[in-house]
Order: structure tokens, then C-alpha cells, then sequence
């Protein structure tokens, strides 16, 4: 049986090929959304390309965004953005905007 991971979050990333890992706090960086006139804080791996959320809908406790991969540079090399985005994010259990 695996071990349970210590790291709380988990994200599923739909490229080329399907991958899904855990991440902690240390391994994340915050995005900050605005829905229905207030501010969320969206926890997204350090690692993630850059993104704009161009629509966000919620029910209950998810949140659904969708948006545009920004393009970013990396180690000199040009990385184009432009690919579609969706998001599903679960509310944080201890943090209410988060």
C-alpha cells in the first residue's frame, strides 16, 4: 500500500500525457482571482506556467476557472503561451478566501 503523502494539495495536468503529483505550501505560489467582488487566493504549484483567468464560477465549495497560458521566458529560451486553461480548485479548509 503507498504511503500517504504529507504534502496536502494535489493537482492532475492534461498535456501531452496525463500526470498528477501532491504539492505542499512550500512547493506553491498564490494567484490571486477576483469572483463576485471578492479576492481569492488560488495555491497553484511554483512550477506552472503563468496564467490569466479570463472566466470564474462557483458552486458550493469549488471554484471553476477558465483562461490563457501566458507566455514566459525560462533559461534565456522564449516559451509561447496561448493554450487553453481549465481549472477546478476545492476551498481551503482552514483559510475562507484561499
Amino acid at each position: 500500500m503507498p504511503t500517504p503523502s504529507r504534502k496536502p494539495y494535489w493537482v492532475d495536468e492534461l498535456k501531452h500525457t496525463h500526470e498528477g503529483y501532491p504539492y505542499g505550501d512550500s512547493d506553491s505560489r498564490t494567484l490571486e482571482v477576483e469572483h463576485e467582488g471578492r479576492f481569492l487566493q488560488l495555491l497553484m504549484p511554483k512550477y506552472m506556467p503563468p496564467v490569466t483567468v479570463k472566466v470564474a464560477s462557483s458552486t458550493g465549495d469549488l471554484l471553476f476557472l477558465m483562461g490563457e497560458q501566458l507566455g514566459e521566458e525560462e533559461d534565456g529560451e522564449i516559451i509561447e503561451g496561448g493554450d487553453g486553461v481549465l481549472m477546478v480548485a476545492q476551498r481551503h479548509a482552514d483559510r475562507d478566501d484561499t
